[in-house]
């Protein structure tokens, strides 16, 4: 009884994980506001934000 409960709870979090995986990458993909901006611009205004917030 317990392999079978374990098989199936393994199974269940496996296409549990597949879901989640699919649901991320469709929504990865979709455009929004920071994914057209360079990278290396966010981290420098995120860094810039940051140090702002800690100054005051």
């Amino acid at each position: 009884m317990s392999r079978k409960n374990f098989v199936s709870k393994t199974l269940a979090g496996l296409t549990e994980a597949i879901k989640q995986a699919v649901f991320a990458e469709r929504y990865a993909r979709l455009p929004g506001l920071l994914q057209g901006l360079d990278p290396r611009g966010k981290i420098i205004t995120f860094l810039a934000l940051l140090i702002a917030t800690a100054i005051t």
